[in-house]
């Protein structure tokens, strides 16, 4: 059989999937006529992949699994396997959306019941990013280059983690909120905050992202050591991070 290539952001891209004989898809599976499959990759199970998504060499996607329209990813990815679980079955979707990209040897599990593993829309996720079981990327997340995931953990939209750090199980950090590269959370981030260190600890606020929504830094205020602001745009983030925490929140003090 000849097949159609085309050069791409991960390399030469087949234009049409041809199943290896280790693929096992479920009759009920879409797989777009535009997506572009390298011929190496492995899919079990019920598996839907919306228009013009790339999925590079060697990657590996188990059902019941979603993938909507524009993704990118990359070569050697693993998404939908088992949560590391050690009593709980896999339970659940894995519902990925529009524009991500997702770079090699990430790994995404499948949720145990609390939540459908997800990630939004237009989120990076660099390489070697580890995402548990039952975790929530909200859209335009940043994960940088192998940060770890810890099961049931909420990552609100716009925030940014920076490379190789760790979050704690039920960990949420806020809408653009910033990790420092290595940091290990241990509490929930608010939104807008930069915190760093091993436990991570604030430091100031996130100003970089404050101008695009209209927020200037003294619109943010620390009272009793948690975040203050009458902008509606930050009380919305605010709002909605307390609606996600689980955990104790690091309290704002240098």
């Amino acid at each position: 059989m000849i097949c159609l290539i085309r050069a791409g952001l991960l390399g030469f891209i087949i234009l049409h999937y041809i199943p290896l004989q280790g693929s096992a898809l479920d009759s009920s599976s879409k797989i777009h006529s535009s997506a572009s499959i390298h011929p190496s990759v492995i899919m079990e199970g019920d598996i839907e992949i919306g228009s013009n998504t790339i999925i590079g060499a060697g990657s590996y996607l188990k059902g019941p699994l979603v993938i909507g329209a524009n993704n990118q990813i990359g070569h050697q990815v693993m998404i939908g396997v088992d949560p590391e679980h050690k009593t709980k079955p896999p339970k659940g979707h894995v519902l990925i959306g529009n524009g991500n990209v997702i770079r090699e040897f990430s790994v995404i599990q499948r949720g145990i019941g609390d939540l459908e593993t997800q990630i939004q829309n237009d989120c990076y996720i660099m390489a070697y990013t580890y995402i548990a079981h039952d975790c929530l990327i909200e859209s335009d997340v940043i994960l940088c280059a192998r940060v770890s995931l810890s099961g049931h953990c909420h990552i609100l939209k716009g925030a940014v983690l920076g490379l190789a750090c760790c979050t704690h199980q039920y960990t949420t950090i806020g809408s653009h909120a910033f990790v420092g590269m290595g940091s290990i959370v241990v509490k929930d981030v608010p939104p807008f905050c930069i915190v760093m260190g091993n436990p991570a600890h604030f430091t100031r606020f996130n100003s970089h992202p404050l101008e695009k929504f209209g927020i200037k830094v003294e619109d943010l205020e620390i009272e009793n050591s948690a975040l203050q602001s009458q902008h509606p745009y930050a009380t919305e983030c605010m709002n909605s991070f307390k609606s996600h925490v689980r955990r104790k929140v690091i309290p704002l003090v240098d």
